[in-house]
């Protein structure tokens, strides 16, 4: 069994995020340097998580791995796949010592730096799909009533639907990239249910005027680019009232996404 297999494998069947060190005495690897490599080499072909959090082993705060989402691999359920709560800082900004006022950016091995704050990658958005690995479309406002037939410019459909790890209930901002593009910046006060119940699972009710326009747009958007075969990634740097660096973000970085509507409340 080749090393990134046996830290895939290890990833599936522990019950939450764990550590470089803990990885590579579990694997028996003789350097933790292994591990390290391995696991930011996985990390950046998206097959596992990457970034600050209590492992699950040692209980040390610092740089952990977990499944990644929507990989065709074993791997545990979204509600076991956990990050230990006891620390109250599962993912952290970082300053940098860079200009705060500085256009962006900075990739290191430890996340991509922005306006002096560490993000780091989540997860790859991954659409369902059916058995031959199409996208599969979805138009809610068949699928119930409204209190109203009149559907907003985005309400139509059609939608996909995804999820991200349920446990990452954390305040922050967070980003939408294409490789290291960026399309869309939010803000959130629990990113999974942000995602969870909003980005990823269009309500019928939200299809209609006075829903969530903002939801229906960002996941048409995301369903676009799916069906050409192009996927985002998740960033993300949990910081209490974020609002202000969600604005210092969308005035540098410009996102696409971002330019239709001013910056809310999400």
């Amino acid at each position: 069994m080749t090393v990134p297999t046996r830290i895939l494998t290890l990833l599936a069947q522990a019950p939450g995020p764990l550590c470089d060190d803990c990885l590579a005495t579990l694997a028996n690897l003789s350097q933790r340097q292994h591990a390290n490599s391995t696991c930011r080499g996985l990390h950046n072909q998206a097959k596992i998580g990457r970034g600050e959090a209590a492992c699950d082993r040692c209980g040390g705060h610092k740089l952990v791995n977990w499944p990644a989402v929507g990989t065709a691999r074993p791997a545990p359920t979204v509600a076991n796949t956990r990050p230990p709560q006891q620390t109250g800082k599962a993912i952290v900004p970082k300053p940098t010592g860079q200009d705060p006022g500085a256009t962006p950016v900075a990739l290191t091995d430890d996340g991509w730096i922005l306006l002096r704050h560490t993000f780091c990658r989540i997860t790859r958005i991954q659409p369902e799909c059916d058995a031959t690995g199409k996208v599969r479309r979805h138009y809610p406002h068949r699928e119930g009533a409204a209190d109203t037939t009149e559907l907003h410019r985005h309400g139509a459909g059609p939608f996909c639907r995804f999820r991200i790890p349920a446990h990452l209930n954390h305040e922050g901002v967070y980003l939408l990239a294409e490789g290291m593009e960026t399309r869309y910046v939010g803000r959130c006060q629990d990113l999974a249910q942000r995602f969870n119940l909003g980005y990823g699972q269009i309500s019928p009710r939200n299809c209609y005027q006075g829903g969530q326009t903002t939801n229906c747009r960002i996941n048409g958007e995301i369903l676009k680019l799916a069906e050409a075969e192009r996927y985002l990634d998740l960033w993300f740097c949990g910081i209490p009232d974020p609002g202000d660096l969600e604005s210092r973000l969308i005035a540098a970085l410009t996102p696409p996404w971002n330019q239709q509507t001013a910056p809310t409340s999400h």
